[in-house]
């Protein structure tokens, strides 16, 4: 038996996953993170999981359960008959089964960020199996889920945030908008800073957690929209998908292409002249995914003025697109981040997102000034709340940079 908090989850799971032929899991709640990355790749390689998900408060992302759909057998629990709230997995290992109890459900949150308890022990009486099977056989079959899984899409929107804390209120932030980025130096100055923006923009707009928490953030922006960003084609597009690629509401963060009309048009209409453009657009984006550290900065430009290129495009897309699929490199450069990053830099805020082009300052620039900087190079995050943020700090740096003009 094991007691375990939320910095042993990710990494024992991990573990678990690596050692299971199959698994079982029933969670409230579901988003993509990199446990359910984890899932994916088991199933992949041709292993069962099968998954009971609720649906409660529209606090389970529809883009997590197509990625359950498509790579694991799925149930949707619509807490009809009451709150759908367990948190169980089951990890079938050779004969044996180890199960896992507790209040982590399959989120970034619940098992990188939040304070949590899971117990792990052997199943030896089969009581948590037993229990799995008569609410899995409860729920139908794969077809009523899909039917139940296209409606939630369709109706989806983003849970309501939760309103600041008294605590937060209380403690807000003496600074200013885009003053967190001044008083940068090592990484703990880093997770300092943003923590006061965390309560400088929670105050300000009377939200819980608006940069690392869940539903209208900057960390959930880049979560979701990395696996967008990632997969191999963008030939199918959600309503959700396309807003997380464009910074559509409520995805705003990293820059918002809302009023951009023909890129928008681009990811909305499938014109085999549309699908074309996202062909290339993805075909370009695959060398700056793979990048060593080294090799990013110059592909990235490369990228940059591929798209650029694209009638409707411009360095500011590109630059979105690239923190989200490398938040551990790339810095979107937007109209909230433009004027500081150039005030911090010294370079022209008009360069920023440019591809060079013979002496002018450029995007190139922006990114040999960022790897100078201490508490990006050299990370040392402490705990799985830091390591999460460092793996995507060149995209959360954003937040702390940003001037909001509403």
């Amino acid at each position: 038996m094991l007691l375990m908090t939320e910095n042993e989850l990710l990494d024992r799971f991990n573990s678990r996953v690596k050692r299971a032929n199959q698994i079982d899991v029933a969670v409230a709640w579901a988003n993509e993170c990199n446990a359910l990355d984890a899932l994916k790749t088991f199933a992949s390689n041709g292993s069962v999981v099968r998954a009971i998900v609720g649906i409660a408060g529209n606090a389970t992302h529809p883009n997590a359960l197509r990625t359950l759909q498509k790579y694991a057998r799925l149930r949707i629990h619509d807490s009809l008959d009451g709150l759908f709230h367990p948190k169980l997995y089951i990890f079938h290992e050779n004969g044996t089964r180890y199960c896992w109890i507790g209040s982590a459900n399959l989120t970034r949150a619940g098992f990188e960020q939040n304070n949590e308890l899971v117990l792990e022990s052997e199943d030896v009486r089969g009581a948590a199996f037993e229990w799995f099977e008569t609410c899995w056989t409860s729920l139908g079959d794969e077809e009523s889920s899909g039917q139940l899984l296209d409606i939630y899409e369709r109706d989806w929107k983003p849970p309501q945030a939760w309103p600041q804390t008294e605590k937060n209120y209380n403690r807000s932030s003496s600074r200013g908008q885009g003053e967190f980025a001044e008083y940068l130096s090592d990484w703990n100055s880093f997770v300092v800073q943003l923590a006061e923006a965390e309560l400088f923009w929670s105050a300000r707009w009377n939200r819980e957690s608006p940069i690392t928490g869940e539903g209208e953030t900057w960390l959930e922006t880049i979560t979701l929209g990395q696996r967008v960003v990632r997969r191999e084609d963008w030939i199918s597009l959600s309503k959700e998908d396309r807003y997380l690629l464009l910074g559509r509401d409520p995805y705003g963060q990293l820059g918002s292409m809302r009023g951009a009309g023909l890129a928008n048009n681009i990811f909305r209409v499938d014109s085999s002249e549309n699908l074309q453009i996202r062909r290339q657009i993805r075909n370009a984006l695959q060398p700056c995914i793979t990048a060593s550290d080294n090799r990013f900065a110059e592909v990235a430009c490369d990228f940059i003025e591929e798209v650029s290129s694209i009638d409707g495009f411009a360095g500011a897309l590109a630059t979105r697109l690239l923190a989200l699929a490398r938040p551990d490199r790339a810095v979107s450069v937007n109209r909230g981040s433009s004027a500081k990053l150039a005030a911090l830099t010294g370079l022209p805020q008009t360069s920023l997102a440019k591809a060079p082009r013979g002496k002018g300052k450029s995007y190139l620039d922006l990114l040999h000034w960022l790897e100078q900087q201490k508490w990006y190079s050299n990370p040392q995050p402490q705990g799985s709340r830091e390591r999460l943020y460092a793996s995507v700090r060149a995209a959360l740096f954003d937040a702390l940079v940003y001037e909001w003009d509403g």
